[in-house]
């Protein structure tokens, strides 16, 4: 083999699984571009998915991998990858192999440490993974932590200062998944605890959701299939977001959090930004009373300036925004070396 290497990312998107996944994915493939490699896609996923990855510059085959898992080595196989990446929770170990097999270097993206990963890499960029129980014994190398946070590379540009004596403008974003009733839940709960704001409420481009407020004390305006949302965050003062990506972006933008636990697998994210101080819990979407603690928390912090002020800052020191570029070096280096 010869030339640029070349990346195989399989993974998954879309309204049932979210995209978590994808966003992780297209980061790494974006700062592979920027290394001089060269990224191509086994997807699962709908229209909209291609379209995200194409728009990212990077090659997209749609793959029905989790029903034949073959297709996904076949795929892999077919792009002659130096390296496969894997970010979903459905791959079985056995596909795992295939995949390291066909391409011969594999990385996967983790959350949890719950399963045994047989890869060369093994990424977790998440704010709690060093403390997770990964093995860290054979030749697995363990990128750990919101130093390989997985982030687009506009967030290693650092945050704008912020007029932070008033919430004026509040980011509501609990992924691209289906979400309906705890969004709902939370924008009520923001109008209720504000006056003469902005609520921007982000969701997924095949959301039929009108989130609305019901004092009519606040602007409401929906942001609909948003590939990225840092501008957005940029000019929030304060953000209710789930414990995923979205969260790690938040950090990088000095946006302080009101964080809704949306699955099993954030709890590590979500358990150390409140260690470390960068976001307040309401607790989990399908907890009761999930309004009453979203509306408790914003209040909170909409009356203390000086507490969102050092939470942004906490954020920014603990995710700088150049994770991708650095997992990417250490995924070149694996992929060079297995020629």
């Amino acid at each position: 083999m010869s030339g640029a290497p070349r990346i195989a990312f399989v993974t998954e998107a879309g309204p049932e699984v979210g995209w978590g996944h994808l966003s992780r994915c297209l980061a790494l493939a974006r700062a592979a571009a920027g290394a001089g490699a060269r990224a191509v896609f086994a997807v699962e996923g709908g229209a909209e998915v291609l379209a995200r990855i194409r728009a990212a510059g990077a090659d997209a085959v749609p793959v029905s991998w989790r029903i034949a898992p073959e297709r996904a080595v076949e795929a892999v196989r077919a792009a002659d990858a130096d390296a496969a990446v894997v970010d979903s929770y459905h791959a079985a170990p056995e596909l795992l192999a295939s995949l390291r097999a066909a391409a011969g270097r594999l990385a996967v993206v983790d959350d949890m440490a719950d399963r045994p990963l047989a890869a060369d890499l093994v990424m977790n960029g998440g704010l709690g993974a060093e403390r997770l129980p990964y093995p860290r014994a054979g030749s697995t190398r363990y990128l750990l932590g919101p130093r390989y946070a997985p982030l687009a590379p506009e967030f290693s540009a650092g945050p704008a200062p912020r007029d932070t004596d008033r919430v004026r403008r509040v980011l509501v974003t609990l992924g691209g998944g289906r979400v309906d009733a705890a969004l709902h839940a939370a924008v009520e709960a923001v109008d209720r605890a504000l006056a003469r704001a902005v609520i921007d409420v982000a969701v997924g481009a095949s959301s039929a959701v009108e989130p609305r407020g019901t004092t009519g004390l606040n602007a409401i305006e929906v942001h609909r299939g948003r590939p990225g949302l840092r501008d957005l965050m940029i000019e929030a003062d304060l953000a209710v977001t789930g414990g995923g990506v979205t969260l790690l972006e938040l950090a990088a933008t000095a946006t302080p959090a009101v964080v809704v636990e949306m699955a099993d697998n954030q709890r590590p994210n979500v358990d150390a930004s409140l260690r470390g101080g960068i976001a307040v819990s309401a607790g989990a979407a399908g907890d009761p009373g999930l309004g009453q603690r979203v509306e408790r928390a914003v209040r909170l912090l909409a009356a203390d300036a000086g507490r969102r002020r050092a939470m942004g800052e906490r954020g920014r020191a603990l995710v700088d925004g150049g994770g991708a570029r650095r997992a990417v070096e250490a995924l070149v280096e694996a992929a060079v070396a297995g020629r």
